[in-house]
This record gives structure tokens, C-alpha cells and sequence, in this order.
């Protein structure tokens, strides 16, 4: 495969080549990049990844060497570190940098045994690119080349030694990729580039040392868990991070079928005539509130706040938000509008017709019989408020978090609190006032979640940042979210992934049911674990799980669960400002068809939620006093540069698009619900001129763009469909009766479709997990127990009885 680590003749062009010749020791490796990211990299920034990520055996190693070496007169690696210090020569981990260049950066010491050099060095790849065919980049490798020149038999012996060590360990942590055994330095520039090449695709399967901790407070047994995990979407690789922190002496292996890892989030570089532009085929932003705080947890937990960009409530993008209806957007209301003009845009605009009086009358309309199980989004607003309101704005946000029907997806699964509020206070307005008054209605599961986040020890400005954040990204995208955890996953020690790897097969296994197996395509023999967490769809694991059935029927063990298709299309205009300010707009099912023949479902207007080279000009921020943002920083204070959180202050604030002057760029969606039972979907062209025309109808907007992206996404989003939490309660039985709790589930089509809940699901099942807990991840499903929760402001006093049920 091109992403394998191979020997390669020492490289002609780098700096060492005078070296080469009187060398005592000599190796060199490579390691191809990703085409489409290639030029991305340079030599410095990868060197630097490449010291900075080392394995836990490696520091042992080195505390080793310098306890025994420095009896015998070498210098230990603290005294290196610190001679290069008071020189003022830059160093990466200890060792002093000699030589920068783009592309090569040689590190290096001399010492009274031996001279040794590194050099990281970027070069045109002898194997061609790594990617598809027509990605159009010239492809480029790594080459990691290390010289060692030995002055005394004492450094001939040293390098001997280590010689030994470095091929053992390196052999052991790449065997199931390679049977030859290659050199440390080789190891550690498969790290750095590994999480690129994990989520571009390049089928690398990499295992890591297992490092074998004993915990006796969370196990039973001195053998570690052996948990295997079912897809390496966001669900997945959370679901791994989770268990490396509750369970570390956990063995996890991820099973992917596709050559990538990350699932729907993939955010792509695009180069323009005057920088790159980032454009997201998946998610772009995510919220910080609800289940968004585990979310921003990793933020912290992965060093990624530093990357982060967090768009204010001051901003556009949390203010203005717009509905097309009939023929127009109309911006939706928002307190800072004031009174008056919310009140005179909801009786002028037709789209809010009927609204007042649907709320007013809400007071007074019946509760539905408690025979009802459950009933449709609109039929259920419908009864409640009236059905104009569902159809000309409840629909549009169901188009933009579910892309699904009004008419299709459950009230009860969809709004539970607003489902069981109007049999338990008569009405949605009445439970919004109990609300106000005794507390949130809620489960004791949610409860409990919200008393453990609230116990989070935040870093200070973090904290103040998310409270005043609407939504955050990060500069390179959500992706840069999978590379975080792949990153930690890589350096734990105990993970395997395993991509290009679909499974054929899960089954009990064992006496009596205490282990599962999982067959992948390829392999002879399937492997065992004490338990499965299974990331896939339901449709994927009914087709793995079916086969094995305990029961001689062929019963599927998931119920169907509908699933929608989508076409997102990116588009990059030059001229900017092309869209009036705000954050996007949605299209309810209201709308004209002659306003909507495309069958889109709305459009994100990228450039609102990151700054502009106008917003990072310091000529326009809204305070120019450096001395002032810094003395409120070293505060822990907020700063605020034109609606942006600057977190990573003082370096320059984060931003997307690295361009002189930024232009247009959106995202329209198309498909969802529209395109059910179609029997094929538009052509990446065929998209192209669907969203053209939608922009142009809609935003006016005739120009050609300087570049595009278009990403059809087959069955990404579930649907919550009417009888969906019955569904889900027939699954977590049959999870039970046929898997005994060694197969749960995790996933988008369970709780929430958004990647926060995602993180949520996977955050429940290994929490499950660590408390010996029996359980499929469908348990807490339709819990009977609720609890009131209140908002207690810091100083307030509680009440010996609501001790446990406020936040």
C-alpha cells in the first residue's frame, strides 16, 4: 500500500548527504502523504509533531539513558536542553534545531560518544500520490534519515544497544502493517501523519504498545476489557476515547469499512487565486450547550481550544436567522430587535399568519387522550397551535436538524418534554410556566448527566468563552475534531484501527455467552471480545448480526429506521457580502413549488460563524487598545474582536479561509425528505445547477463560482419516524435476550441525529461499561422516572429537599 513506512536509499538532497559517507550508523525511512493535503505540510510543522508526540516507552527510555549514561560522562537530556536555552537556539522536544528549511528541518547533538542527526524531510514521492486518481496534486513523502558518527568505543557500543531496542519496539508497534521491522525514527513519522492518513483514507491499520494498568476499583478480574468497536465515525472514535479514559487498561479495536476514518465530518481545503478556502461536506458548527458540553469538553481535553473559533451572541450569526416563505426570507424574531419590531414583522409577515392566535388559543385547546401513544410533529403542533405555523416554520427546522417530514417524524421521540407536558399540565404554554416556576421536567438520567458536567473543572476563560458562545468550528474544520481524537487514540498505547475492514459477522461466543466474536472481510478467524459496541447504522448491523441469530427465525435485531439522503453543494463566490448577514436560511414545506422546484431545504451562509481578514484587521476592531486586551486576557476575561472569542490571544485570532479578501461562500441543501423513493439522485453536476439556480432565484446571485464542492451523503440522517421510541424499546429486547449485554449499540438514530449527540450516545454506553452494568446503550429508553431541575445562580441558597435536583 502507498501509506507503508519503507526503507528507502538515504536521500540524495538532504543536508546530512556530506555525512553519509564516514557514517558509523545510517537509516532512512518514508511515508507517503496524502495527495490532496500534501502541500499543506511542511517540514517544520511535522518535525515538531513528529517530537511531540511520543509514545509513554519512549520517555521511559530516555529517563533510562540519561540515569545510566551520565555515570560515564554524557550529557543527559535536560542539560541539552538547557545549554540550548541559554544560547537561545531553538530546540524541538530537547534536541536543538541545526538547520530549517520548507522542506527540511535537521536536528541534532554532539556529545563526547557520538554525533548524531535527524532529518525530517519533505521531497516529490518515488511511489506517486496517495488519494484518488484525479485529486491533481503532485504527491509528496516524509523521509526521516538519521546519521550517527561514533567518537569512542563507548558510542559504538551505546548505538548497538539501542539499535536493538528501537527495531524490537518498533517491529512490535507497526506488526499489523509490516513484517520487516523499521527504525524509531520511521515509528514516530507514522504517528504524525497517521491521523491524515486515517481520515483521507488510505486503509492503514496501525497497533500500537499495549500498556497493561491494572485498576482494581473498576475491574473485577486482573484481564484488562477486549472491547471491540463497529464503524470509526465520530460515534466510534468518541466511543474509544471515552473508554481510554474510564476503562485505561482497556484493549479497543475499531473496525472500519471504508478506507477513512471520520464519517460525516470531512472538511476540505480549497485553493483559490488568491489563498484556500475551507469548505465542510458534513457538519460545520456545533453548540455548546445541552449535550454540546461534552463537545466542548474535548475542545479542552485535546488541546484544541487554541484552534477553536467561537462566534458570539453579539454576532450575526446568532441574531439572524431567516425563513424563505412565499417568495422572500424573512428574518426571524430576536430580543435584541426590541418589542416593538418583533411584534409589527410577526403581523405583517405571511409567514407568521395565524402564530399570535395559535399561541393565545394554546391555553384553551384540549389535551389529547391518553390512549395516544404517540402522533406526527404536525399533527401534534397542529392540535396544539394550528397547522400554518407547522407548516410555514416548525417544518423549516425540521428541514435544517432532520431534513425529514412534519408529518413523518414522532412528537413523542422529537419534543418528549412538550409530549408529556400537555397530559401532565394541560398544555405546552402551561409546562413552559411550570417550568419557570418548579424547575425543567427531565430524567433522572439527564439529571444525573447535568450534575456530573456541572462538577467539570473548566479552564477559567474556556468557560467564560462558551457561556457568551452561539455556536464554534474550529480553523480547519470539524474534521480537525476526528484528527484530535485520533491523535489521543494513537498515543494511548492500547488501540487498534482496523479500516478497510467491513465485518461479515458478530455472534456469541463462549461458555455460556461471556464473549462475542467479530469475522471481518479478509480475515480466517474471527476474533473475541468481552464486549461489541456496535457505531454502525441499523441497517449495517442488521446485516452483521442476522446471520448469527440465536432464534431460527431471521428476525432483523433493529426494527427498520427510516434514513434520508443529502446533497450538500459549497459554493465560493468572489464578491463578497453577496448574502445579507446571518447565519442562514430554511425553507418550509409552505413555500411555493414554482419557489422551490430544486426541492432544496436550505442554505448556511459560510462566512458567519469565522472572521474575515476585515474582522482580523486591528484598523476594525471594536477595541484598539492592546494594553486593555491584554491586561482583561492575564483577567481571564473575555475578548471580543468584532463578534469572535479570541481564545488563542496573543497569537493572531483563528479564521478559515486564508485569503486577502474574502468573498461568498454558502452551502445549499438539497434532498431529505423530498427525495424519498426516488430511484437514483442528481449527478454532481446535475447538483451544481440545482443549487445555482435555488441562489440565483432566491439571493439573486448570477455570478460563476471560483469554486465548488459537491457531496451526496446516502441515508446520513435517520428518521425519528412516528412509533419510534416502540422501535427502539423491541430493539434493547432483542439486544438482551440474544447478546446478553456483550453487544450495545451507539449512535445517531437513537437519542439526537446532531454529532453532540452522538457524543452523548457514545459518553452513556461506556459509562454502562465502566459500572459492570448490563445493558445494550437502549436502556435508559422510555424511563418512567423524572425529576425538576432548577437554575440556581451562584449565592442562591437550596433547600435541604432539592439537593440533588438543581444545577
Amino acid at each position: 500500500m502507498l501509506s507503508t513506512v519503507r526503507a528507502v536509499a538515504y536521500p540524495k538532497e538532504s543536508k546530512l548527504n556530506p555525512l553519509y559517507k564516514s557514517a558509523y550508523f545510517i537509516d532512512a525511512f518514508a511515508v507517503t502523504l496524502p495527495a490532496k493535503r500534501s502541500k499543506d505540510y511542511t517540514a517544520d510543522a511535522l518535525a515538531r509533531v513528529v517530537f511531540s508526540d511520543l509514545p509513554a516507552w519512549f520517555s521511559l527510555l530516555m529517563w533510562l539513558r540519561d540515569r545510566v549514561m551520565t555515570v560515564v560522562g554524557v550529557k543527559p537530556s535536560t542539560e541539552i536542553q538547557a545549554t540550548a536555552d541559554k544560547q537561545g537556539i531553538e530546540t524541538i522536544f530537547v534536541f536543538p534545531v541545526l538547520s530549517r528549511e520548507d522542506s527540511e528541518v535537521v536536528v541534532g547533538e554532539n556529545d563526547s560518544h557520538l554525533d548524531f542527526r535527524t532529518s525530517v524531510l519533505i521531497r516529490e514521492s518515488q511511489l506517486g500520490a496517495v488519494g484518488s486518481e484525479d485529486d491533481g496534486v503532485k504527491g509528496r513523502e516524509l523521509v526521516a534519515t538519521t546519521v550517527v558518527h561514533c567518537h569512542r568505543l563507548l558510542g559504538k557500543v551505546y548505538i548497538t544497544i539501542i539499535k536493538v531496542f528501537h527495531v524490537m519496539i518498533t517491529a512490535r508497534s507497526v506488526s499489523n502493517v509490516h513484517d520487516d521491522p523499521h527504525s524509531s525514527s520511521t515509528r514516530l513519522a507514522l504517528s504524525s501523519v497517521a491521523p491524515a492518513m486515517l481520515r483521507r483514507g488510505h486503509g492503514l491499520t496501525t497497533k500500537l504498545i499495549r500498556h497493561r494498568v491494572v485498576n482494581s476499583r473498576l475491574y473485577s478480574t486482573d484481564e484488562p476489557h477486549n472491547i471491540a468497536i463497529l464503524g470509526a465515525g465520530i460515534t466510534g472514535l468518541s466511543t474509544a476515547y471515552y473508554l481510554t479514559q474510564s476503562l485505561p487498561s482497556a484493549n479497543i479495536t475499531l473496525y472500519e469499512s471504508s478506507p477513512r476514518i471520520g464519517g460525516w465530518l470531512s472538511s476540505h481545503r480549497v485553493p483559490v487565486k488568491d489563498g484556500t478556502i475551507l469548505f465542510e461536506a458534513g457538519p460545520r458548527t456545533l453548540r455548546p450547550n445541552g449535550n454540546g458540553v461534552l463537545a466542548a469538553r474535548l475542545l479542552q481535553e485535546l488541546g484544541l481550544a487554541k484552534d477553536a473559533i467561537f462566534a458570539q451572541r453579539t454576532g450575526p450569526a446568532a441574531k439572524n436567522r431567516y425563513v424563505y416563505y412565499p417568495d422572500r426570507m424573512v428574518r426571524m424574531p430576536h430580543p435584541s430587535f426590541g418589542l416593538s419590531e418583533n411584534i409589527w414583522n410577526m403581523l405583517t409577515e405571511p409567514v407568521f399568519a395565524e402564530t399570535l392566535w395559535g399561541v393565545a388559543s394554546e391555553f384553551f385547546t384540549a389535551a389529547r387522550s391518553d390512549s395516544v401513544q404517540d402522533e406526527s410533529v404536525g399533527d401534534f403542533f397542529g392540535r396544539r397551535l394550528g397547522k400554518q405555523p407547522v407548516d410555514r416554520l416548525l417544518s423549516a427546522v425540521l428541514h435544517g436538524i432532520y431534513a425529514g417530514d412534519a408529518y413523518q417524524l414522532s412528537a413523542k421521540s422529537l419534543f418528549p418534554t412538550q409530549w408529556h407536558d400537555e397530559l401532565q399540565t394541560g398544555g405546552i404554554l402551561r409546562g413552559v410556566l411550570k417550568a419557570q416556576a418548579d424547575g425543567r421536567r427531565v430524567t433522572r438520567h439527564e439529571a444525573d448527566f447535568l450534575l456530573e458536567m456541572k462538577d467539570y473543572a473548566w479552564d477559567p476563560l474556556l468557560k467564560a468563552t462558551l457561556v457568551e458562545n452561539t455556536c464554534w468550528t474550529l480553523k480547519d474544520g470539524l474534521q480537525a475534531l476526528v484528527d484530535g481524537l485520533t491523535r489521543h487514540l494513537l498515543g494511548h498505547g492500547s488501540v487498534t484501527f482496523k479500516t478497510s475492514s467491513p465485518v461479515e459477522e458478530v455472534k456469541l461466543s463462549g461458555q455460556n455467552g461471556t464473549t462475542i466474536d467479530v469475522l471481518a472481510k479478509g480475515s480466517e478467524k474471527p476474533e473475541t471480545y468481552r464486549h461489541v459496541i456496535s457505531a454502525l447504522s441499523p441497517t449495517h448491523l442488521n446485516q452483521v448480526t442476522t446471520s448469527s441469530s440465536s432464534t431460527t427465525t431471521l428476525t432483523p435485531l433493529i426494527p427498520a429506521i427510516p434514513a434520508v439522503t443529502v446533497m450538500t453543494v459549497n459554493l465560493y463566490f468572489r464578491t463578497p457580502d453577496l448574502n445579507p448577514p446571518g447565519f442562514g436560511y430554511l425553507i418550509p414545506r409552505a413555500t411555493p413549488f414554482e419557489q422551490n422546484p430544486e426541492r432544496a431545504l436550505g442554505v448556511v451562509f459560510d462566512t458567519a460563524y469565522s472572521p474575515s481578514p476585515k474582522d482580523l484587521d486591528f484598523a476594525n476592531w471594536q477595541i484598539t487598545d492592546t494594553s486593555q486586551l491584554q491586561a482583561a486576557r492575564e483577567a481571564g476575561q473575555l475578548i471580543n474582536v468584532n463578534d469572535f472569542a479570541w481564545l488563542n490571544m496573543p497569537e493572531r485570532p483563528n479564521a478559515q479561509d486564508d485569503v486577502k479578501e474574502r468573498g461568498t461562500k454558502l452551502t445549499v441543501m438539497l434532498g431529505g425528505h423530498w427525495w424519498d423513493g426516488w430511484p437514483s439522485f442528481p449527478s454532481e453536476q446535475e447538483g451544481l445547477a440545482l443549487a445555482r439556480s435555488v441562489l440565483e432565484r432566491h439571493l439573486n446571485i448570477k455570478e460563476e463560482p471560483e469554486a465548488y464542492m459537491v457531496n451526496l451523503q446516502s441515508d446520513c440522517i435517520p428518521q425519528y419516524t412516528v412509533g419510534h421510541e416502540d422501535r427502539l424499546k423491541t430493539a434493547h429486547g432483542r439486544l438482551q435476550q440474544q447478546y446478553k449485554g456483550r453487544l450495545r449499540v451507539a449512535g445517531n438514530w437513537m437519542a439526537g441525529v446532531g454529532v453532540n449527540d452522538c457524543l452523548r450516545s457514545a459518553w452513556d454506553v461506556v459509562r454502562s461499561i465502566k459500572d459492570n452494568r448490563d445493558g445494550t446503550g437502549l436502556e435508559k429508553v422510555a424511563t418512567d422516572e423524572w425529576v425538576r431541575i432548577k437554575a440556581v445562580k451562584p449565592g442562591d441558597p437550596v433547600k435541604e429537599g432539592e439537593r440533588g435536583t438543581t444545577v
